[in-house]
Order: structure tokens, then C-alpha cells, then sequence
């Protein structure tokens, strides 16, 4: 009976062992797993402001292409009342009008011009600088 009880002292200390190690896992793959989902909630949190800021990128990419097309559509009536000026001057000129009146037209004609070239300029700017800084930063925040 004493070797019998000793036997199950022996295996209810082995148990206690197998207890605790059990234990001591249990709490290791517990703070696992709390950590494991801290950083699953981090990278939701960083997913949701990546979306966020590539939406206010696309957003920000669309209003500058409305404005490009707003200026291409003011450069092509411009450059449709310049060619009604000239025809104008033609039309004058063919008619011997003063040299006064041909004289403001040929100025009116030189304004629109530079307006022209200024409208070139900016649309130029808008194409390449502004689109170009967009798909930069889009390409930086996806690289990121």
C-alpha cells in the first residue's frame, strides 16, 4: 500500500508539473495572442488612413483635372475669338479702314496673344507640375 501510495504521490507530482507547465503556456500563447491582435488592430488603423489619404489624393488629382480642362476650354475660346479678330482685320483692311482702327484691333489681337501664351503657360504648369506632384505623392504614400 506505501509503494502504491508513493506511486500516486509521484504521479500526482508529475501532474502538478504538467499543471504548470500547462499553465505557463497557456498565459505565454494568451499575451501571443493579445499581441498578435494589438498589431492586427494597428495595421486596420494604418490600412483605413493609407485609404483615406490615396481618396484625398485622388480627389485633389480630379479637381486639378478639372481646372486643366477649364483652362484648355478658356484657351480654345480664346483662340477662337483670335481668329474672329484676325478675320476682322482681314475684313477692315480689305475694306481700307484707318490705319487708328487697324492699329487697335492689331492691339487687341496682341493682348489676346499673350493672353493665349499666358493660358499656355499655366495649362503647361498644370499638366506638368501639378499632375506630376500628385502621381508622386500617390507613388511615395503607396511605396510607403
Amino acid at each position: 500500500a506505501v509503494a502504491m501510495l508513493d506511486k500516486v504521490q509521484g504521479k500526482v507530482l508529475s501532474l502538478e508539473a504538467a499543471s504548470k507547465a500547462v499553465a505557463t503556456r497557456a498565459a505565454q500563447a494568451e499575451a501571443e495572442l493579445q499581441r498578435l491582435h494589438a498589431a492586427a488592430t494597428q495595421s486596420q488603423a494604418s490600412s483605413q488612413e493609407m485609404a483615406e489619404e490615396l481618396n484625398c489624393a485622388r480627389l485633389e488629382s480630379e479637381r486639378l483635372q478639372c481646372e486643366l480642362a477649364l483652362t484648355q476650354t478658356a484657351l480654345v475660346n480664346l483662340t477662337h475669338n483670335t481668329e474672329i479678330t484676325q478675320k476682322e482685320i482681314r475684313q477692315h483692311t480689305d475694306a481700307t479702314v484707318t490705319n487708328q482702327v487697324a492699329t487697335n484691333l492689331r492691339n487687341q489681337v496682341l493682348q489676346m496673344a499673350d493672353n493665349m501664351r499666358q493660358i499656355e503657360e499655366d495649362t503647361r504648369y498644370l499638366e506638368t507640375e501639378g499632375l506630376l506632384q500628385k502621381v508622386a505623392m500617390l507613388q511615395l504614400q503607396v511605396a510607403d
